[in-house]
């Protein structure tokens, strides 16, 4: 799995993620900094470079890693790839 262009991994033993390349464990996933940008998330979890954006769950702005870029609205709805367009939610 890839958060934040980073590859984790779960932990069943401790029920936590640890970052694959260094076994360190995550206690908390939106500490996690970008692997493109090395800034850390929105409070909210959004990408650094996106800011805080309105109404959505979750984003990515897609330049850290191989997950292309989404939006998760807070109504349940997803949008990938050209369907985005993060300026809505600003």
């Amino acid at each position: 799995m890839e958060h934040h262009g980073n590859k984790v991994h779960w932990d069943n033993i401790l029920k936590k993620y640890r970052m694959s390349e260094t076994n360190e464990i995550i206690d908390d996933l939106r500490k996690v900094k970008c692997a493109h940008c090395h800034q850390y998330p929105t409070p909210e979890g959004h990408d650094h470079c996106l800011g805080t954006l309105k109404n959505v769950d979750f984003a990515c702005c897609g330049h850290g890693g191989k997950v292309h870029k989404y939006v998760k609205q807070s109504d349940g709805k997803c949008f990938h790839e050209d369907e985005v367009n993060f300026n809505l939610y600003k």
